[in-house]
């Protein structure tokens, strides 16, 4: 599953920020964002202002609460996060996440779910100070196919090919055990 996310926000901090996703259909949920970038060292986490077309995936390269470590250099402080990155994964009280926090609530919690429902998009500013005012947000839910579905579909095709591969044989010849045996022509009753 892909959650695409994209929020707008003024002043504030990204390390401020715990987010999460849920689905009427399960307890479980998926931790978005928890203060990226806090940690032992980092009590207040990054100092990013703001999300733009950031992707969740659990497939992507990094973790988000990483990401000021991951693009070192290329990351200003103040600027707002683009890209994809793998959700935070850390369900654990924001005041005492770190990145070595174990990362147990991922996207693939909604693996197998329908996704027809209500969502839920919870977001909070968790320090007190200045805050991250949300102008904008939208959200994108879509499922990824299962490799089930394409193993149903090749059997079906495999299925499909078989039944027409024995009539095209019985065209051309008698069918017996799996085996083609040609047919001979009919014998003319008036050849001797």
């Amino acid at each position: 599953m892909n959650v695409s996310l994209n929020l707008t926000g003024g002043s504030g901090f990204n390390g401020d920020i715990y987010a999460y996703l849920a689905h009427e259909g399960t307890d479980d949920i998926a931790i978005l964002l928890n203060r990226p970038g806090k940690d032992d060292g980092n009590i207040v986490g990054t100092f990013g202002s703001g999300f733009s077309n950031v992707t969740f995936d659990d497939s992507a390269s990094a973790d988000v609460h990483n990401y000021e470590t991951t693009l070192g250099g290329s990351f200003v402080a103040g600027s707002a996060l683009t890209g994809t990155w793998q959700p935070d994964g850390r369900n654990v009280d924001p005041d005492l996440v770190t990145s070595s926090s174990s990362r147990t609530s991922l996207l693939d919690t909604f693996d197998g779910i329908d996704g027809d429902g209500d969502w839920t998009l919870f977001i909070a500013d968790m320090s007190e100070g200045g805050s991250l005012t949300l102008s904008d947000r939208s959200i994108e839910v879509s499922a990824v196919p299962e490799p089930e579905e394409y193993a149903a579909m090749i059997g079906l095709g495999l299925i499909g090919f078989a039944i027409w591969r024995r009539r095209v044989g019985s065209l051309h010849g008698l069918i017996v055990d799996g085996k083609l045996h040609p047919q001979s022509a009919p014998k003319d009753s008036n050849q001797g």
